[in-house]
């Protein structure tokens, strides 16, 4: 991330740009939080009974694995699992 900012800082913007592209991060973030909400909200139309906590507990798991699938050592641990390089060849 800091490698991002330092490239912002020398673009025509300057500071400028850095703000923009906090900005635009903060609203695809809520916009997908907001996805979601909805997304819960229309699947609990749909579904009775206790189904809907079955499906509350999946998203939670799912959200407690983006955190290790986002994490810089998630890449290095599935090429080591596989038996391969970095590169993947060999």
């Amino acid at each position: 991330m800091e490698a991002q900012y330092k490239l912002s800082g020398q673009l025509p913007l300057k500071e400028h740009f850095r703000v923009e592209a906090v900005v635009l991060r903060e609203v695809f973030t809520n916009a997908g939080r907001a996805a979601g909400v909805i997304a819960l909200m229309v699947t609990s139309l749909f579904v009775k009974g206790d189904a809907l906590t079955w499906v509350i507990t999946t998203i939670a798991l799912l959200q407690l694995m983006i955190g290790r699938l986002a994490s810089e050592d998630f890449p290095k641990r599935r090429s080591a699992v596989r038996g391969r390089s970095k590169s993947g060849f060999g």
